[in-house]
């Protein structure tokens, strides 16, 4: 194994062990599964003013998931998960420690972004076993509602992954934001406001080039019954998450802590 990957785990895990002390692991779970929750119950109160008969239930539940996640759960969850878990090292003095350590001075932005892009990775795993397991369940303490009459694994895990891809290059602004800059209120301010922005700007024609759009557009493919696998937002959010994460790493390397 490399110095390089070596360095990267050892580093992830250290970084691992002070997550675990923090609610940082509990909101990645517990922020999907209050939106799936939430659903659930007007599904299982109101279901039969929703879902019309005859009519097959799953894109009304996923879409509904979709929607709102993509909308809210997704920009102002990764703002405040990177603005907190990067403020605790500014308010500590952790930054300095960590560039004080024998390590390259590369893997300090690198170990921490990867271990919370591993985060972001397990809120969206859970919001997709959720709605999974959610639909399931209105099956069989609503049957009437034909949940059970259909299937759709492939599809709903197809759409949970295009959101995830597209809201990649969210989750790479925010966490440089709150890694430049000490202020905590600056990371969580700019994500809610670029995410009403967004809300505000959202029937603009070029609204498709914002990148807070993004996760928007990814669930509106699931609507569209989008046959391929990557639209062109997803492509937006990688290149320029790329982009920015060499930028981060750059100035990592070059960054002064006193």
């Amino acid at each position: 194994m490399s110095t390089a990957l070596v360095t990267l785990q050892r580093g992830i895990s250290s970084e691992a062990l002070k997550i675990k002390r923090t609610w940082a692991f509990w909101l990645s779970v517990l922020a999907p599964l209050s939106i799936v929750g939430m659903n659930f119950l007007v599904f299982y109160f109101k279901g039969d003013r929703i879902v019309k008969p005859g009519q097959d239930p799953w894109g009304l539940w996923a879409g509904n998931n979709f929607s709102i996640t993509a909308q809210l759960l997704v920009p102002l969850f990764l703002a405040l998960i990177t603005a907190l878990v990067n403020g605790m090292e500014h308010n500590s003095l952790g930054w300095k420690q960590l560039y004080a350590a024998p390590v390259p001075r590369w893997s300090v932005f690198l170990n921490k972004f990867l271990l919370l892009l591993g985060l972001v990775v397990l809120t969206y795993a859970t919001f997709l076993v959720g709605v999974l397991l959610g639909g399931y369940a209105l099956g069989y303490t609503r049957p009437h509602l034909k949940f059970q009459d259909y299937h759709h694994v492939a599809t709903i895990s197809l759409a949970a992954f295009r959101i995830l891809v597209a809201s990649l290059f969210i989750f790479t602004l925010q966490f440089y934001i709150s890694f430049r800059f000490k202020s905590i209120a600056m990371g969580i301010g700019l994500g809610i406001l670029f995410t009403l922005a967004f809300l505000v700007a959202s029937r603009w024609e070029h609204i498709g080039y914002y990148p807070y759009s993004w996760p928007s557009f990814a669930a509106m493919a699931f609507y569209a019954q989008e046959k391929a696998v990557f639209i062109p937002q997803m492509w937006y959010s990688l290149g320029s998450s790329l982009f920015l994460l060499l930028i981060g790493v750059w100035e990592s390397i070059k960054r002064q802590v006193f």
